[in-house]
């Protein structure tokens, strides 16, 4: 694959797609922090260029760390997304049908093991099972306090999770598979998270996890082979494309896998250090469209 570089001002990005000597089969992108606003919306622009890509015959596929209930509808029921890869890699769904067809389950002694290590701290964990979170219902009483944004206190709040008074029980109880656990923060004025170091200190004490930030108020915790990268290289050699025909969209450190498992990786303007590190092409905002920016250039050339 070609050499790992990126580009931030726009005419060596355009440059660089103009030159790119593989033709475009795959669009990978994140959700939150990349396709979605601020607010949790997905502009009419971002949707259209979407159309676009797809009407070119190239696949458009949404990697996220939600689960599968979490994706907004828009998004979930566009009738050309052919996969969705969910919980930063712990399943893949094929669609419109929503059959699994890839999984990577975090076990359950283990996701009992890191509910037990959170359970007295003032923090809201969020199990994925069935493409739908599981949280206690202490959510009610500390999301609102949490220093995050209302789009996202809503979403935390909403109809996409089930609530349990004991969360760990119900985890222990549980027959399904279990996706992913994220674990939400209350964070303080500098955005730091209010006990961070304490739940990652204690977790880091349990073997074989993959602890990953998806969001400033939180930490995701996997199986340790459940990333976005091994998502999206187990789903391309389904498809049998290479990666080198795959471009990924991302904005956060949960997608440092992706971004360089792709042939383009995209950051997002803005997007963490860690992330714009190991991209090709800086993209504008989630704010701005900067997706759409992007994936209209390729269309171009």
């Amino acid at each position: 694959m070609h050499e790992k570089k990126f580009w931030i001002e726009q005419e060596e990005t355009l440059a660089y797609l103009r030159a790119y000597p593989f033709p475009i089969k795959v669009l990978a992108f994140d959700l939150d922090g990349t396709v979605l606003t601020t607010e949790k919306k997905v502009t009419k622009e971002t949707l259209a260029v979407f159309q676009q890509a797809a009407d070119a015959g190239i696949a458009c596929i949404p990697v996220t760390g939600r689960p599968l209930q979490g994706i907004p509808e828009v998004i979930r029921n566009l009738p050309y997304i052919p996969y969705i890869i969910t919980s930063n890699g712990g399943k893949i769904y094929k669609m419109p049908e929503a059959k699994e067809i890839y999984a990577d389950y975090l076990p359950k002694e283990k996701a009992v093991a890191v509910l037990h290590a959170i359970a007295d701290v003032p923090v809201v964990p969020d199990c994925f099972i069935n493409g739908k979170g599981n949280m206690p219902t202490k959510a009610f009483t500390l999301v609102p306090k949490m220093g995050m944004s209302e789009a996202v206190k809503a979403y935390l709040l909403s109809d996409t999770r089930d609530f349990h008074e004991n969360i760990e029980a119900f985890v222990a109880a549980t027959e399904d598979g279990i996706e992913k656990i994220t674990i939400n923060f209350i964070l303080e004025e500098d955005g730091s998270k209010r006990f961070g170091d304490l739940v990652y200190e204690k977790l880091k004490q349990i073997p074989d996890l993959s602890l990953v930030v998806g969001a400033i108020h939180n930490y995701e915790v996997s199986n340790l082979t459940a990333t976005k990268g091994n998502a999206l290289d187990w789903l391309l050699k389904n498809m049998k494309i290479a990666p080198e025909h795959a471009v990924a969209f991302g904005d956060e450190k949960n997608d440092v896998t992706m971004l360089e498992k792709a042939g383009i990786g995209v950051a997002m303007g803005n997007g963490v250090p860690e992330a714009k590190a190991v991209a090709q092409c800086i993209a504008d905002t989630n704010d701005s469209d900067g997706v759409a920016k992007i994936i209209k250039n390729i269309l171009a050339f």
